[in-house]
């Protein structure tokens, strides 16, 4: 993963409320916006229905994934 630096311009001027998730050090970190949660809630409970909807079709699990892994994934609502 390559680094970007932001412009600040693009900044809130306000505060934010956020939860740090990861630390790899003291200059690189990732952090969550707290209003965003519900947000990734809701996604995750809707990818979880599609999945356990489609679980006939899978020939691989999700939890069953790998790094380096190759998966394919046809829709086909295209």
């Amino acid at each position: 993963m390559e680094i970007q630096h932001i412009s600040t311009d693009l900044l809130t001027r306000g505060r934010l409320e956020t939860t740090i998730i990861r630390v790899e050090s003291p200059l690189l970190f990732w952090v969550q916006l707290k209003n965003g949660k519900q947000d990734l809630k809701e996604l995750e409970e809707e990818l979880n229905f599609r999945i356990s909807s489609r679980a006939k079709y899978l020939y691989i699990w999700p939890d069953q994934m790998r790094v380096d892994r190759d998966v394919a994934v046809r829709d086909r609502q295209s």
